[in-house]
């Protein structure tokens, strides 16, 4: 299950393989990649953005291949989850508001 956080914005809890375990991601960590409090993206992950972070500042990260965000390489399935729903939340309500301008015009 994936669910928001009412107090922050593009703060999601994401439930985990494990019954009861429950990970936080954070959409608008690393311009917008995420951020996972999984152990998988806090260790294959996190420093693959902050090298892309780098990367994109113009700062020369020698011995690391050009790192795109938004990636396999840089995002859990955890974050996966969390844009896959508020990607969906977002549809729905333009789709609303498509209908009432229609109903309107």
């Amino acid at each position: 299950m994936v669910e928001p956080d009412p107090d922050f914005v593009c703060v999601y809890y994401v439930d985990g393989s494990t019954p009861g375990e429950k990970y936080t991601v954070n959409l608008l960590k690393f311009n917008g990649n995420g951020s996972c409090t999984c152990m998988d993206f806090e260790q294959r992950r996190a420093w693959k953005c902050e090298k892309a972070l780098l990367q994109l500042a113009g700062h020369e990260t020698p011995g690391v291949d050009p790192i795109k965000l938004q990636s396999i390489d840089t995002m859990c399935k955890h974050i996966y989850f969390a844009r896959s729903k508020i990607t969906n939340d977002m549809l729905i309500i333009l789709s609303q508001q498509a209908r009432e301008d229609e109903q309107d015009g």
